[in-house]
């Protein structure tokens, strides 16, 4: 199985990104095009990799996911999002579906959920 979709990390905890990018290596349809702390770097690292999937934190440094969800689900071509977070709330979760995120994840217990969800973005390998 070939790479097929193409990820960009938006967590500002490095353990996190450390632990995402781990599990990322070991799925075989995934490849990591960037990494970014802030919604400023993930807007821009976003519009230039050009990924099919976003995965995205709501705490970041300087600001919100929420602006980022909002910036980049502009576009026609907007990657699919998976929110991990541990901002839960059902308001987050609202906002964000209303925003256009596919998958909203609690980061506290559904972590491995991210795996599942890239898989079936990936075509179910």
């Amino acid at each position: 199985m070939g790479i097929r979709m193409r990820a960009f990390i938006v967590e500002d905890s490095g353990l996190v990104t450390a632990y995402l990018v781990e599990l990322l290596k070991g799925m075989g349809c995934v490849e990591i095009v960037g990494a970014a702390t802030n919604p400023a770097h993930a807007i821009a690292g976003i519009a230039a990799t050009s990924p099919e999937v976003v995965i995205l934190d709501l705490r970041l440094k300087g600001g919100s996911g929420i602006e980022v969800l909002r910036s980049i689900k502009k576009d026609p071509r907007a990657p699919a999002v998976i929110v991990l977070s541990n901002y839960t709330s059902t308001e987050y979760m609202e906002t964000c579906r209303e925003l256009g995120a596919e998958y909203f994840f609690d980061k506290a217990l559904e972590f491995d959920r991210v795996a599942e969800a890239l898989l079936e973005l990936c075509g179910g390998d």
